[in-house]
């Protein structure tokens, strides 16, 4: 990224933290810093923005190989939706269970 390009000193935790600050995809940073001198702890927190899902295709390959367009199941993840990895999660085994089916 453009924004570590410049080295900072390693006793500056805290220029980090402004350039993430300016990272217009990030919603939250946090750097958490513990100890002292050499024997310090470093704690990193990001949050992401909303991500919007751009496209949502399933191809029949590895566990989908047998699988029929029929036999796809109705997706819970469509285009425009924002990105949830539990969402995602549920599509997976939804589509895994069903290829389990198609065999």
């Amino acid at each position: 990224m453009h924004a570590w390009r410049n080295p900072v000193p390693r006793h500056h935790p805290r220029v980090y933290e402004d350039r993430l600050k300016n990272m217009t995809f990030l919603k939250e940073s946090k750097i958490l810093v513990t100890g002292s001198g050499n024997a310090r702890d470093f704690g990193f927190h990001f949050r992401s923005n909303p991500i919007p899902i751009a496209k949502v295709i399933v191809r029949g390959y590895g566990l989908l190989n047998g699988l029929s367009e029929g036999g796809i199941p109705s997706l819970a993840v469509h285009p425009g939706d924002i990105y949830s990895q539990s969402r995602v999660g549920t599509q997976e085994n939804s589509l895994e269970e069903a290829s389990q089916r198609a065999d």
